[in-house]
């Protein structure tokens, strides 16, 4: 049996927007992690990348819709994936396990209506399917069902135990308004669920993912509120993190990946400060969490160096407290990886 075989895993790639530049880059992760891939160029990928400095990783590429059930059944050790198609398969029973947030990739799922629309919320929107039904068109048939049953309006006019109507592709061909004298209908959408809305469909609102709006508002909608924020994440087989040489190969794997998450959010200095003024700022920094453990420090002849990682979201008002307090001549080398002995183990599943 080889190496592969005993030890390696199976790892899903997502294909589309999160392979794209604008969206994170997946491909640019990987390789900020420190993994050689061939196959896997935003909108060039291969159906089987090779981890070319990694043989233990065998790569796949899919869509993420695809991914969940995937894992669930053991076809896939591990994934890059959108929390928001995990959401839409736990509604259906599918367990994973999250292994890490890889904190990229994000992008809020919405209902919206057309821009001359009176409605201005979920909770007005379900109230008008009293007296005339409703139709939303979206790819989460399960998440905007979901966010339906849950509001006040709804569970004051059907019941907490009643569902919105999912039109599924099987149904396409019936009109929601026929199934029903009042209520909402969810109709299932591939792709482009906004260009529905716009040629005039009998659509009155649809459920999408969107990360600044613009094709909302050139499809003439408008957002009426967020149902679901997603980024994209780490998951695991369960089967895999069952068996213990599958979960040292993930836990090495989000290691990798969650080194690049932490520097991307850091700044590494180095800057010099007397001596005698060293432990006024050792102090500042580890109070203030800004070493990973301890700031690196050399003395030399009454003059002290110091290397050390500053929070980007701090950034500005640190190297201000740092002047104040002896700090001199502070040295910005931008940060890569970070990776730490953290343990992944203990995961959502």
């Amino acid at each position: 049996m080889s190496k592969l075989q005993q030890t390696g895993i199976k790892f899903a790639l997502p294909v589309g927007s999160l392979n794209a530049a604008e969206r994170g880059n997946t491909s640019q992760l990987l390789l900020d992690a420190g993994y050689e891939i061939e196959g896997y160029k935003p909108g060039k990928e291969s159906m089987k990348p090779n981890f070319v400095n990694d043989p233990e990783i065998e790569a796949f590429t899919d869509r993420p819709q695809n991914m969940p059930v995937l894992l669930a059944s053991g076809s896939y050790d591990l994934a890059i994936l959108g929390s928001d198609w995990v959401r839409e398969w736990e509604l259906t029973g599918v367990k994973i396990a999250k292994i890490a947030d890889l904190t990229y990739g994000g992008v809020n799922i919405v209902l919206a209506v057309k821009i001359e629309s009176p409605i201005s919320g979920i909770e007005q929107l379900v109230e008008s399917s009293r007296s005339k039904p409703v139709q939303l068109a979206t790819e989460y048939l399960l998440l905007t069902a979901d966010a339906v049953a849950k509001t006040s309006a709804w569970q004051a006019a059907y019941g907490a135990t009643a569902q919105p109507i999912l039109v599924t592709r099987t149904l396409q061909g019936r009109v929601a308004a026929e199934m029903m004298a009042a209520g909402i209908a969810i109709k299932e959408s591939f792709g482009k669920t906004e260009v529905g809305a716009i040629n005039g469909s009998g659509i009155d609102g649809i459920v999408e993912s969107t990360q600044t709006g613009r094709s909302l508002k050139e499809a003439g909608l408008k957002a009426i509120g967020a149902i679901f924020s997603s980024t994209a994440c780490l998951y695991a087989a369960p089967s895999a993190i069952a068996e213990p040489a599958k979960l040292e190969k993930i836990e090495q794997v989000a290691k990798l990946l969650m080194g690049v998450v932490r520097g991307r959010s850091c700044e590494y200095v180095t800057f010099n400060v007397p001596e005698q003024q060293l432990q006024q700022v050792v102090s500042y920094l580890v109070q203030n969490g800004y070493a990973a453990k301890m700031p690196t420090v050399s003395v030399f002849g009454g003059n002290a160096v110091v290397a050390t990682v500053l929070p980007k979201r701090e950034y500005p008002e640190a190297v201000s407290k740092l002047l104040n307090i002896g700090a001199d001549d502070i040295v910005n080398i931008r940060t890569g990886q970070i990776v730490t002995r953290q343990q992944y183990a203990e995961v959502k599943r």
